[in-house]
């Protein structure tokens, strides 16, 4: 009991990634977001019963929470999100009915990445769930209102390959245009 909470305690203590130290949650979070992708193994330094020791981890998919949107079944856009939740806007400091599609990771080297948008970089408890927040919001694609990731997918799949967009997005609560250039989709 924690300051009159029950809080469960013992486990494993995470104390770097791949070499790279963590003191808390959101060093864990940015170095997933930054630095590694789906696939990938990364090196855990973990404190077990007092005693360090190095875990090797295969990177998955996040099992739940997130809609990807990295391709439409035209253009590439090399990036995976989810839709805007009233909880997970609230964590950003937006307002609970803020609508829009929240980037949590962006595919080094892909369209998305040179246009210069940003994945999430910071944890915040969601509903129970660790969930990385702070990224860019898509709230327009070319005019057309991105509401969710249904949206997003609907307006890629009228997409080309190397096809100009205009990506209305919040970032740190301020709204600003960024122009992406498709890629190819990535099976071609």
């Amino acid at each position: 009991t924690i300051d009159g909470q029950q809080e469960p305690i013992g486990g494993d203590v995470i104390t770097a990634v791949d070499g790279q130290p963590v003191t808390e949650f959101d060093d864990v979070i940015t170095y997933l977001a930054r630095s590694t992708e789906v696939g990938q193994t990364v090196t855990l330094t973990v404190l077990r019963d007092g005693k360090e020791q190095n875990l090797d981890v295969k990177l998955e998919p996040r099992p739940k929470g997130g809609d990807t949107a990295l391709a439409s079944s035209s253009g590439f856009l090399g990036l995976e999100g989810l839709t805007l939740s009233p909880e997970l806007a609230q964590a950003m400091n937006l307002s609970s009915d803020q609508q829009g599609f929240l980037i949590e990771r962006v595919v080094r080297g892909g369209p998305a990445d040179t246009a210069g948008l940003r994945a999430s970089f910071k944890g915040a408890i969601v509903n129970g769930q660790p969930i990385p927040v702070g990224g860019d919001v898509i709230v327009a694609i070319d005019g057309e209102q991105i509401t969710s990731t249904a949206d997003l997918v609907a307006v890629l799949n009228m997409t080309s390959p190397h096809q100009e967009l205009t990506f209305t997005i919040l970032r740190d609560g301020q709204q600003m245009d960024v122009k992406v250039t498709l890629g190819d989709h990535p099976s071609h």
